[in-house]
């Protein structure tokens, strides 16, 4: 089953609740797991987060979920919480989605934001890759506009290697 994470806003936009979505024939459903319950109108019909948008629907969804709280409405919403991240002073989220509207829900970025080490590992690894691109269109430039000759990395690392793992030379 795909599952993903629905938070529910405050006007401030701070999360005052967390229920799941669930994929069912073509259609993400609404599934409270505090409460352990599937959301269904009166006709046992599964809901969806824009059904439960409507304020009669919701009404008569959770009617019959004791303590259930009207302030978990649906009129705010995310799928991904970036107020841990520290470039909330960027407006991120506001970036992003005017860059790609459905970025949240494109794939399931709870991992990666939510685990700060695998984070870093994947920055680092883009990081890595982005170095290294940059480096070898530096050194073609170096070769081909300022005829500057190229030092190949591959050499260097394997310089480095035999001089590492060799014995040294006695004299």
């Amino acid at each position: 089953m795909q599952v993903r994470r629905l938070l529910l806003l405050t006007p401030q936009n701070k999360t005052k609740h967390v229920v799941a979505e669930v994929l069912l024939d073509d259609r993400w459903i609404i599934v409270d797991p505090t409460y352990r319950v599937i959301m269904r109108d009166a006709k046992g019909r599964l809901l969806t987060r824009s059904d439960l948008q409507n304020p009669a629907t919701f009404s008569e969804a959770t009617s019959k979920i004791e303590d259930y709280r009207a302030e978990y409405s649906y009129e705010k919403f995310v799928h991904v919480r970036l107020a841990a991240l520290p470039l909330q002073g960027f407006h991120l989220r506001r970036l992003l989605n005017s860059i790609y509207p459905r970025w949240d829900q494109a794939m399931d970025w709870s991992l990666l934001l939510e685990r700060e080490s695998f984070m870093v590992l994947c920055l680092s690894l883009a990081s890595t890759a982005l170095l290294l691109i940059g480096r070898s269109v530096l050194g073609l430039y170096a070769a081909r506009k300022l005829a500057i000759r190229r030092v190949s990395l591959r050499q260097k690392a394997w310089r480095a290697s035999s001089a590492l793992f060799s014995p040294p030379e006695i004299k």
